[in-house]
């Protein structure tokens, strides 16, 4: 799509002048607005990596992550209802589709349309995952080595989810 815009950066490296503290670092941006009006995906992803050596044949590792995935949901268009009578039975009065909500339509002052009920393009879902890792590898020969790894993972998730998405 060419509305999306990414940008990425890595780099990685020694920080040390002797080479035993390395690091690597990864980042990621992402966003992409849907074909529907009111929706859109946004996303972050970010690791860094530090590994110290003392030697040759031991190495500690410390990995961090954290991902971020923001989203306006294209589930549903708000649209317009309007009362009316029945052409045939005037008597009648019945709701009725007038159009879809766009933009163009008359702004309340909050550049939302009149008479919108403005949460429903607040919607959204937001899921972020963030974790750590720290290992320890040692080589005693090329056929023995022992590694250990601490791991933590921390998630969270979170949705407003407004189902009302009509005019009133």
């Amino acid at each position: 799509d060419e509305r999306m815009t990414r940008a990425d950066l890595s780099t990685s490296g020694p920080i040390d002048r002797a080479g035993k503290l390395l690091y690597r670092l990864d980042l990621a941006d992402e966003y992409l607005p849907y074909g529907s009006q009111f929706s859109q995906l946004q996303q972050f992803y970010g690791d860094l990596q530090l590994m110290y050596k003392p030697d040759a044949n031991t190495r500690v590792r410390l990995m961090l992550d954290d991902s971020d995935r923001y989203t306006h949901p294209a589930a549903s268009l708000p649209f317009i209802i309007g009362e009316g009578a029945y052409p045939w039975q005037p008597s009648k009065v019945t709701t009725q589709f007038v159009g879809l909500a766009t933009p163009n339509y008359v702004d309340d002052g909050y550049g939302l349309p009149a008479g919108f009920n403005g949460k429903t393009p607040q919607e959204y879902r937001r899921y972020r995952q963030m974790s750590a890792t720290l290992t320890l590898e040692h080589r005693f020969s090329d056929l023995w080595s022992v590694r250990g790894s601490f791991n933590g993972v921390g998630a969270r998730s979170h949705s407003g989810d407004y189902t009302n998405d009509t005019y009133y």
